[in-house]
């Protein structure tokens, strides 16, 4: 048994010794290296940079500002490109690890029937640790949408940064940039990912659950109730659009016609179109805009609210 737990931790660590082979980076060398960019990063370093930057007249801050922002992105995609890298290859090379030890013990099971009940053991151990890795390290089929998530992050606070870089250094100072560089820094993270995933996955839920409510839950009442709830409310715009059409051209016009314009703008109807015009917007939109007679009654009271002297019943 000692001896089976010794080839055990011996294979898990050449799994995780394998996470430097070049087979498992899944992307050539860089030809510019983070060190490299780094270096130049560091030319920008602060507070040299803002004291160099301060030094300046306004037109040359603006320039001196776009080259720090430019150099300090560089330098962070380089950390991020890594940051990347080293995620794949851990998980690869902890999968083999855990590939190589379980072909290594059944093979081990065949050839040491006297061991067999040990090896039964540690390979039922070992399956399981697997899988609690599995679960608890979200580098699984997570990973994808773990980094996708970062990528639109980062796409989003650099195109925000993008847009500011043509202002003046008076609309846009170097300190603002420092901190818009901070955010695109951290957007790059495991937690500004699930931050965002979150987020994403809640409204989807909420819409979903508006949906549900509009296709089931409440679902439109009879139509003729829904009839007899509006039969009120074709009375009263008969009244209002033959009064505003009766009265074109006499005194009270205005008057009536601003009473129209008000009914449609409850409608959703465009309220520039003649009297005519009006009429027949708010006449098509009470003949299909109402699902329940709880609508209906709400609609009435806006209705009481914005035409208080209308006679509705």
């Amino acid at each position: 048994m000692r001896n089976i737990i010794a080839l055990t931790l011996a294979v898990l660590t050449a799994g995780g010794s394998l996470a430097g082979c070049a087979s498992f980076k899944g992307q050539p060398e860089p030809v510019i290296s983070t060190s490299a960019v780094s270096s130049v990063a560091g030319l920008y370093a602060l507070p040299g940079a803002y004291t160099a930057y301060q030094s300046k007249n306004s037109t040359d801050r603006a320039i001196y500002r776009n080259e720090y922002i430019f150099v300090q992105m560089a330098a962070i995609d380089a950390q991020y490109d890594d940051f990347r890298s080293q995620l794949r290859v851990e998980r690869k090379s902890l999968d083999l690890g855990f590939d190589a030890l379980l072909l290594i013990l059944s093979g081990a099971g065949s050839l040491a029937p006297n061991a067999a009940s040990d090896l039964a053991i540690v390979t039922s151990g070992t399956v399981g640790l697997r899988g609690a890795i599995n679960r608890d390290v979200f580098f699984d089929r997570t990973l994808a949408a773990v980094l996708a998530s970062m990528d639109a992050e980062r796409f989003r606070v650099a195109s925000a940064m993008a847009a500011k870089m043509d202002r003046a250094d008076s609309e846009y100072p170097l300190a603002a940039a420092i901190g818009d560089l901070r955010a695109y820094q951290l957007a790059g993270t495991l937690d500004s990912a699930i931050a965002q995933l979150e987020r994403s996955a809640s409204a989807d839920a909420e819409n979903a659950k508006k949906d549900f409510d509009r296709e089931v839950r409440y679902a439109c009442s009879a139509k003729q109730e829904v009839a007899d709830a509006v039969a009120p409310l074709g009375t009263l715009n008969r009244q209002i659009m033959r009064a505003a059409i009766q009265a074109e051209g006499s005194p009270t016009a205005p008057a009536t016609r601003l009473e129209l314009q008000k009914l449609a703008a409850l409608y959703g109807v465009p309220t520039e179109g003649s009297n005519q015009e009006l009429s027949v917007g708010i006449a098509a939109a009470l003949g299909s805009g109402f699902c329940t007679v709880d609508d209906v009654n709400a609609f009435k009271v806006r209705v009481r609210a914005a035409l208080p002297g209308a006679n509705l019943q």
